[in-house]
Parts: structure tokens; sequence; C-alpha cells
């Protein structure tokens, strides 16, 4: 008798146990058609979840990196910098003046303290050991004056008035203070009285004289179109030509051509919120003459105009109705373009440019708020508050790039002795904590999480397919 095959023993053992046999898949094709060999579907890999699970990571990543992004641009929530106090004055000051001296320190000379009450003393403030110490006493007490800084390293003091902020006693006399022996001597008289008028260096050291009021204590005074020039080398005053039209609370500036750009300003003694203009002039001191800078958008009186870097000029705020608005002149064609609108309305507010360009404006009347202006993508962004209101104070950028606050009149008619200093490079986000210890930026964040998980997810579905592979290279099952 035949002895049974293995194929037969095979199918007798299958037939009476009914079981499942694993065979090397290498062996499945050797076994004859007659047994019925199947392959059941393959069994899934325990990586089957990576590409669900890598799209997640990757979503996650993109998430974290957009919502850091959109964290570190939102004018709303980040303020840009950071206030502190400074110490104090020893007296309160409104309508004073600040100028930087070539040594760093900061001279504060005269004001209102009372609206009726005008010191004589002047200040130095040292921002090396962060103190207050005395710079003389001028010879008459003086508000709503002028300081210039001369090429000599002196400051000229001129005009202003010596009775009250609303221009009664105007004075013509001019002093000049000198850094190297800390005292004060007498300058020749101005040839007109003038208070509320401006004061700007020119290219050649002479110093140009504009407009103003001319009061008297008898309460009769009139708004000034004269000009003229004082020559530190003689200490003499030139009369130069008079202005098209007559102008007082309005704002000066040197422009980058050397010409000077006089803007906005009224034409009543003692009214700040009637007649005043949208007009604006340009002197040219090598003609010695006056033209025409065509009309900005909006009339002004106590705004604020500040040059950018890029030799433009930016004009901020009204004491009438047009506080929120701002505008741009272009020396190149002369022509002015508007702004955007800063976040609140500004009058009688302070404005500097710092280091970076971009122009702080802060305070004005009822306003303890702060704005920064970034000229390279023309629009504003918080720049944090100060401690009090201040109006009519000063605002000065120091050597360290740190900007001095002092003075200025809070929401009654005394003026602070008080002063705040603003650090440009501190700054912090409103209701979100975050520490920033790496150099990238912002913009860089998004994109280097999007490449990390790409390449985590890439790796993690290269893993899958091999144990894929893997499994698929297994055990045939013969039923």
């Amino acid at each position: 008798m035949r002895s049974a095959s293995i194929e037969e023993r095979v199918r007798d053992y299958i037939e009476a146990e009914r079981v499942q046999v694993p065979v090397p898949a290498r062996l499945a094709p050797r076994i004859p058609h007659a047994i019925d060999a199947t392959r059941p579907a393959p069994r899934h890999s325990s990586f089957a979840f990576v590409p669900v699970a890598a799209a997640i990571v990757v979503l996650l990543f993109l998430a974290i990196g957009v919502a850091w992004v959109r964290t570190a641009h939102m004018p709303a929530s980040v303020e840009s910098g950071t206030w502190s106090p400074a110490p104090a004055m020893p007296v309160g000051r409104g309508f004073h003046t600040a100028t930087l001296l070539p040594n760093g320190k900061l001279l504060v000379v005269g004001g209102n303290q009372t609206f009726r009450a005008l010191p004589a003393s002047a200040e130095l403030y040292d921002p090396g050991t962060r103190m207050w110490s005395s710079a003389g006493m001028l010879s008459t007490p003086r508000s709503l004056h002028t300081a210039t800084l001369l090429k000599n390293g002196k400051v000229l003091v001129g005009g202003g008035s010596q009775v009250d902020s609303f221009s009664l006693g105007s004075l013509a006399s001019a002093e000049l203070y000198d850094p190297q022996t800390n005292s004060w001597a007498l300058a020749a008289n101005m040839h007109t009285p003038r208070s509320y008028h401006t004061a700007t260096l020119l290219a050649d050291g002479r110093v140009l004289v504009v407009g103003g009021i001319e009061a008297s204590n008898d309460v009769t005074g009139k708004v000034l179109a004269t000009a003229e020039l004082y020559d530190p080398d003689t200490n003499t005053w030139t009369t130069a030509a008079p202005m098209r039209a007559a102008r007082a609370r309005h704002a000066a500036i040197l422009l980058a051509d050397q010409r000077v750009l006089v803007i906005g300003g009224n034409d009543v003694a003692y009214s700040a919120f009637s007649n005043y203009f949208a007009t604006a002039e340009l002197y040219d001191p090598s003609r010695q003459s006056w033209s025409p800078a065509g009309s900005m958008n909006y009339a002004r009186t106590f705004a604020t105009a500040t040059v950018l870097p890029d030799g433009r000029v930016l004009v901020v705020g009204d004491a009438g109705v047009n506080e929120r608005t701002a505008e741009i002149f272009d020396p190149r064609n002369e022509r002015w373009s508007l702004a955007p609108a800063p976040g609140v309305a500004r009058a009688e507010h302070v404005a500097v440019r710092l280091r970076n360009g971009a122009v702080l404006v802060a305070g004005g009347i009822g306003e303890t708020s702060a704005e920064l202006f970034d000229w390279s993508r023309n629009a504003w962004s918080n720049a944090g508050a100060m401690a009090v209101i201040r109006a009519d104070a000063t605002a000065t950028v120091l050597d360290n790039g740190q900007v001095l606050v002092t003075g200025g009149f809070g929401s009654g008619r005394t003026a602070w002795a008080s002063a705040e200093r603003y650090d440009p490079l501190g700054s912090h986000v409103a209701g979100i904590a975050r520490a920033i210890s790496t150099p990238l930026s912002a913009g860089w964040v998004a994109p280097l999480l999007a490449v990390v998980a790409a390449l985590l997810a890439l790796g993690l579905s290269l893993i899958g397919r091999r144990r894929d592979r893997r499994a698929r290279e297994g055990v045939a099952w013969v039923d």
C-alpha cells in the first residue's frame, strides 16, 4: 500500500483539526493548488496612526507660530518702551524750556508754577547721578520764552512773559547760560518784546526768532509777523524779513536743506482757540526771504513738528478742533499729505524723535498716554502711559537714548515738579506674560516651527513605512 504523501497528510490533518497553520511566506508557492492557501488582509502596523499624528503636529506648531507672531505685533496689547519715575525738580514748572547741553546734562529754565508765580531759577539734571542741582538765577523771571543751544556750547534764552501765562509783560531781554562756569550773563536785547514765539538755530550758527505776541501790562497786545536774527559772534540782533502772516503759538523747525519751516498758529493775542491757521511758510537763509509752503489739511495751533529720518516733517495735534489728526510735509515737493490719525486727541503735548527714528508723542491736555509713530511703516503703536497728566511739559532725548519728561500742568492750575523717564528699549505685553530670550525676530518663529514639524512628520512617516514593510514580509496563513 502506497504511503500517504506529505500533501495528503497535511490535508488530512487540516480536515481533522480545522486549525490555521502558519507557513513561511517563501514556502507558500510550493504547496499544491489543492490546498486552499489564502492571505488575509495584512495586519496593520502599530505605526498606522503616524500620518494623522504628523498632520496634527504640523497644524499645532503652525498655530503656535502664528499666535506668537500675532501677539508680538498686536498694537492694542503690546506696549513699546517703559515709563518710570525720575527725581523731581526743586520747583514745579510749566511753559518752561529744557535744553540738552554738550556735557550730557539737561538745563531747565523758568516757566510758570501756578499760572501766577514765575521762578527765576534754573536747574541742571545729571543723567549719570540722576540728581538735580542749581544752575543759578536768571536776571528776570520768565515763561513762554525760548532756549537755544548755540554752537559755542552756551544757551540763549530770549523773550517770554514776566507776568503770567497769558502773555502780559512780554520781554525783549535775552540771557546767556555758560555751562563751563554755571553762570548767566545778559545778552543784547531783541528789537521787539515777544512771547509765544519760536527760535531756530540756523546752519551758520545764528538764531532766527519768529512771530509771537507783544503785550504790555495794561492788557494790550498784538500778534507779530516780524523776525530777527541773533549773531553769537557779535552779540547783536538784526532785523530779518517778516513772515507773510502774523502768527503766535506756531511751530518752527529746521529742515535738512537748512530752510526753516513755520506752521500754523493764530493771530489773536489772548485767545488760543480762534483764528488759527492751516498755512505754512519757508524761510531761506541764503536768500533771506520767505515763501509759501502750501497749506496743511487742518488748521493748527500748539501743534508739534518733528523731522523724520527721511527729511519729511510729522505734524501732530491742535488746541482747536483738530486734536486727533496728523500730517506730513515733504520738503522735496513742498506738499502735505495725511498721516494716520493718532490713537487719542492731543493738544499742548510733547513730541521727540528717538534714536531709532520713531517719534514719541506723549501727554497733552487731559492725557497721560503716549504713542510711537513708525515712519517706515506709516503707523502708530502704543507706548504706554505716564503717571500723571502733563500739558505744556518738556521732553528731551538724553545721551543714553532715554527721554526725560519734566513738569507740565495736570488737570488743575498747579505745575508739576515731578519728572518721568521713558526707556525705548523696554517693552511688555499687557495681559500676556512672555519672556523672550532668543535673538530671533518674531517673523522667523512660525517658519522655523513649521520646518521642525515637517521634518518630524517625515521622520515618523518613514519609520512607519519601514515597520509596515517588515510586517508584510512575515508569514502566510493557510486554511
